[in-house]
C-alpha cells in the first residue's frame, strides 16, 4: 500500500525534491556559514521585544505588558505567545526545521503549487508556475527588509483561494480542509492587510463561481460548500480567536484607531487613517504590472 502511494505521488515528491533543493541553494553559502540577512524590521522587533523575552526567559510566565515602547502598551501586539494555540507550535517547528530565509521560498512554491493543483493545473506546469510566483521580486524585497510575518500570510493566500474554488467545483469537505488549515496559518502571522487581499480576491473569485452555477442550477454544490467553508472559516477563527480579540481590542486605541484630531477641510479622512496613510506605500498602477 505504500509503495502504490509513493508511485501514484512520486511527481509530487519529486516536485517537493526541487522546491526544498531551490530553497536552499538560492542563499548558499550564506545559510551554511551561519550568515544572517540585516532584516531592519526584525533588528527592530528585536529591540522591542527585548524586555518581553527576557522576563519570558527568567520567569517562565508571559507578560502582558512591555515597560520599553511608547510609555508602555499592552504586550499582545508585540511578543506574546499563545502556548495552548498547537497549530502555532507545528508552524514554529516546520520553520525551525527549514531555517531561514530558505522557509519563505519553499513556501512561497509549494503554497502555490497546491493551489495550481487544486485549480486543475497539471503537475509540470503546476512546478512551473510556482518557480514564476515565488521568484516574483517583490517577494525578495520584503524578505531582505524583515517582512517576516507579510511573507509568511502571502505564502498561505493562494491555497485558501484555491481551496475556496476547489470546494464549490469539486469536492466540498477536501477543500474546506485546505481553507481551515492554511487559513489558521495566515492567521497566525496577525497581518490583518493579507488577510483582508486574501479575502477580497476570493470573493470575485466566489462571485464568478456561484454566477456561472446558478445558470447551471448546481443548488446542491453550492448549499454543501458554502457549509463546509463557513464551517472551515469558524474553525480557523476559533482556533485564532485569542490574538484577534486582543488585537481587535487594541486596535481602537491605536493609531489606526478614532482620532478627535481632524483638519476641517480633508477630503482623505477615513474613521481611522487618513488615506493618504493607508496607501503610502502601495504599487502605483504601471507599477504592478
Amino acid at each position: 500500500m505504500i509503495q502504490t502511494f509513493f508511485k501514484q505521488n512520486q511527481v509530487h515528491f519529486v516536485a517537493i525534491i526541487i522546491f526544498l533543493c531551490v530553497s536552499f541553494a538560492y542563499f548558499m553559502p550564506s545559510m551554511s556559514e551561519g550568515k544572517a540577512l540585516r532584516q531592519s524590521d526584525v533588528i527592530n522587533y528585536k529591540g522591542a521585544a527585548k524586555e518581553v523575552i527576557d522576563f519570558r526567559a527568567e520567569t517562565g510566565e508571559e507578560p502582558l505588558w512591555s515597560n520599553s515602547m511608547f510609555c508602555g502598551m499592552p504586550d499582545y501586539l508585540v511578543s506574546v505567545q499563545f502556548k495552548n494555540n498547537y497549530m502555532s507550535s507545528i508552524r514554529d517547528a516546520w520553520g525551525m526545521w527549514l531555517g531561514r530565509p530558505a522557509e519563505f521560498v519553499f513556501l512561497y512554491l509549494i503554497g502555490f503549487y497546491l493551489a495550481l493543483l487544486l485549480f486543475g493545473v497539471s503537475p509540470l506546469l503546476a512546478i512551473i508556475g510556482s518557480f514564476a510566483f515565488a521568484f516574483s521580486s517583490y517577494f525578495f524585497i520584503i524578505i531582505d527588509a524583515g517582512h517576516i510575518t507579510k511573507a509568511l500570510a502571502i505564502g498561505f493566500m493562494a491555497p485558501i483561494v484555491a481551496g475556496v474554488y476547489y470546494s464549490y467545483t469539486k469536492k466540498p469537505i477536501r477543500g474546506a480542509l485546505v481553507v481551515a488549515f492554511f487559513l489558521c496559518f495566515q492567521l497566525l502571522t496577525q497581518h490583518a492587510q493579507i488577510t483582508y487581499y486574501t479575502a477580497i480576491a476570493t470573493g470575485i473569485l466566489v462571485l464568478l463561481v456561484l454566477a456561472r452555477q446558478l445558470f447551471e442550477k448546481q443548488f446542491k454544490q453550492i448549499l454543501v460548500a458554502s457549509v463546509c467553508l463557513a464551517g472551515a472559516v469558524v474553525l480557523a477563527v476559533g482556533l485564532n480567536i485569542s490574538s484577534l480579540y486582543f488585537v481587535n481590542e487594541y486596535g481602537k486605541y491605536s493609531t489606526r484607531g478614532t482620532s478627535e484630531l481632524t483638519q476641517k477641510d480633508s477630503k482623505n479622512k477615513t474613521t481611522g487613517l487618513d488615506k493618504d496613510y493607508a496607501i503610502g506605500w502601495s504599487y502605483g498602477i504601471s507599477e504592478s504590472w
